[in-house]
């Protein structure tokens, strides 16, 4: 939108061409967007492995967790993303809103915690 205001050095461009300036910056903006995701895909992999690997929350959250970072890791390849959407998005739905609702419901099983915790200092 500063762009189309006309008060920056833009101004000397006519309207068609201010246009076409704000078009490119919207899909640059879009596919930075999707870069965004694609670097949180690697992201919720690692952590639903982790999650997956861990005895402080429940492993079926782990692996909705690294079928969500899947799903945006479809990303890297354009194609591939437009052809299964809406479905690779879909799939972070379940794994996402696991962990948030376990997280908030149940919590970190706070006696394997303090177990794991007291062996590793013990060690």
């Amino acid at each position: 939108m500063l762009v189309l205001q006309g008060k920056t050095a833009l101004s000397a461009f006519a309207p068609e061409q201010m246009q076409a300036v704000v078009l490119t910056l919207l899909k640059l903006n879009a596919l930075a967007y999707d870069i965004g995701l694609v670097f949180f895909g690697f992201w919720y992999v690692l952590i639903g492995y982790l999650i997956f690997r861990s005895t402080f929350l429940p492993r079926i959250i782990g692996s909705l967790g690294v079928l969500a970072g899947f799903g945006y890791l479809t990303l890297l390849w354009q194609p591939l993303a437009h052809y299964l959407y809406p479905y690779n998005l879909a799939l972070a739905g379940p794994g996402e809103i696991s962990l948030l609702l376990w997280l908030i419901v149940k919590g970190v099983n706070a006696r394997k915690w303090k177990e794991t915790a007291g062996a590793g200092q013990s060690g």
